[in-house]
């Protein structure tokens, strides 16, 4: 089995079928591209260095680990399971994670936004069409992939100003849209319910999230402040519903 070369590693992504011969998997440059291109579900993932196949992955849970290496490369789920996707939406900074029924984590991202309106000179409205387009294609690309049948969510709450009421009314029309028109069950949690159910008290600081949360599940932190800080809330948004949810628990034993 080929090691890697750290001078002149290259990754690269294969896709196919279970029973596609390693000659005939396709092959992309990034994961993102592999996602976008692969239709199946049931899906085989290996990486190559220097055009050399490394196929050596044993399958473990909802992900390829490599045999060599703890880390692992690609997670997917099989043409039989399905996951819940749970969220911290924000326009600016939107949290998620598609974790199974029983709490392994399948992948986790944050999001992102920005304003270019003054730079382009792009209407509001046409700006703000815009980052929700965004949210909603990246949302429905991990609802059709990770065959999410269930979403949670924190509920928004309070604003400042008129814009702020605006994105509040935004981010909470986006999860209950796609439930509606995608058959989805939904579930929406305050900030407090999950502080109160997580930590046992109702007011409590990013990293203090951050630190119990990584105590119950195994995330992939990035080690970016504003991710972990948005996965974190998104994970206790299901850890409070795994505690409290009676529908969550008689879907989870189904």
């Amino acid at each position: 089995m080929p090691r890697r070369n750290n001078a002149t590693e290259q990754e690269h992504w294969c896709v196919g079928t279970e029973n596609t011969p390693v000659e005939k998997l396709k092959v992309f440059s990034t994961e993102e591209e592999a996602l976008q291109c692969h239709g199946a579900i049931q899906c085989r993932i290996f990486h190559i260095f220097d055009g050399q196949k490394t196929i050596q992955y044993r399958w473990h849970g909802f992900q390829w680990v490599g045999v060599d290496s703890p880390k692992p490369v690609f997670q997917h789920t099989s043409s039989q399971e399905s996951t819940l996707l749970t969220f911290d939406p924000s326009i600016t900074a939107w949290g998620w994670a598609v974790v199974t029924w029983s709490g392994d984590i399948v992948k986790t991202g944050c999001i992102k936004t920005t304003t270019e309106g003054k730079k382009r000179r792009i209407r509001k409205g046409d700006e703000n069409t815009k980052r929700i387009a965004e949210v909603n294609h990246i949302l429905l690309n991990l609802i059709k992939t990770y065959r999410v049948t269930y979403l949670l969510s924190e509920l928004q709450h309070g604003s400042q100003n008129a814009s702020a009421a605006m994105w509040q009314g935004a981010v909470t029309a986006i999860p209950q849209t796609l439930a509606d028109t995608l058959g989805l069950g939904i579930e929406w949690y305050s900030e407090g319910d999950s502080k109160k159910c997580l930590l046992g008290k109702i007011s409590a600081t990013k990293k203090e999230t951050i630190d119990a949360i990584d105590k119950i599940y195994k995330v992939p932190w990035t080690g970016t402040k504003y991710i972990d800080e948005a996965v974190a809330d998104a994970l206790s948004i299901y850890y409070t519903a795994s505690c409290q949810s009676s529908i969550f628990k008689l879907l989870k034993n189904k």
